[in-house]
């Protein structure tokens, strides 16, 4: 594998992916990086079982050789932060990844790519699609109030479900509950269907931050799945695990009608609560 890049973008998507990684394990392939280049551009993964990050790099980059590499996140990262070169050739070979630059030449040791954890192909059917400002809001607006209790596991996640044209987020620990509903738009066989699921918040926050500004890219493409609830960019995809357990029904939590309603302004209730 060789193919030269703009260093200070390899070092955002990089990184970006790197959240995903674990900082220290017992089996080090889960604090790496699995590298690809081919014919299409370079692609970028990280996951620590639970979370993946996929992104899709085409832009300021120069494919020599195709190939794969695993390469350790943190020191990858961290050199690439470090050189203060513009562009950086890089090439690796079965245990070694050199970083090839003006100012000097940095040579990583790599794992054995076949070792690398399978991560879900996110299809091209049964998707749902919705704006990356409402996935954004339907994050930041509900996990706040997710719990972080062991005795109950399920309460830690957030519940997504797709109902009609509505994609409803969830979170309770038990004490108290935030719900919000934004609407989507469901293609390739996926109307009239009800999807639900509850995901971890650690990845709802990837789902916020990779959603984050794309407003100009078009709406962000969901996949409720038996097994895991991705979502797609342009250039990014966050593959989360669905979580083991039966969330509350909220339905029968939540009244039906409101006998008193008032409207008041947010920022000044806010700032009188606190």
């Amino acid at each position: 594998m060789r193919f030269r890049a703009k260093r200070s973008r390899l070092a955002e998507v990089s990184g970006l992916v790197g959240l995903a990684v674990v900082g220290k394990s017992t089996k080090r392939i889960f604090e790496c990086l699995h590298i690809v280049a081919n014919k299409d551009g370079l692609e970028v993964t990280g996951t620590d079982l639970d979370v993946a990050i996929r992104y899709r790099m085409s832009e300021d980059l120069e494919i020599l050789e195709p190939g794969e590499a695993v390469v350790p996140a943190q020191l990858f990262v961290n050199t690439l932060r470090e050189i203060g070169d513009e562009t950086v050739l890089v090439a690796a070979g079965r245990q070694k990844l050199t970083l090839d630059t003006d100012g000097g030449f940095f040579e990583l040791e790599c794992e054995d790519p076949a070792q690398f954890p399978a991560i879900p192909e996110f299809s091209a059917a049964s998707v749902l699609q919705i704006s990356a400002v409402d996935l954004g809001q339907l994050v930041s607006r509900t996990v706040f109030a997710a719990g972080k209790e062991a005795a109950r596991f399920v309460l830690n996640g957030v519940q997504i479900r797709a109902q009609e044209d509505n994609l409803r987020c969830v979170a309770t620990d038990g004490r108290r509950l935030a719900m919000l509903s934004r609407p989507i738009d469901r293609r390739n066989g996926t109307e009239g269907r009800d999807y639900s699921a509850v995901v971890g918040v650690k990845g709802l926050r990837h789902f916020e931050r990779i959603a984050a500004g794309t407003e100009d890219e078009g709406p962000v493409e969901i996949l409720l799945a038996d097994r895991f609830v991705a979502v797609r960019t342009k250039h990014a995809e966050v593959i989360a695990r669905v979580m083991d357990g039966t969330f509350p029904d909220v339905d029968q939590i939540v009244p039906k009608e409101c006998v008193a309603n008032i409207s008041i302004p947010v920022a000044g209730l806010a700032a009188r609560l606190r």
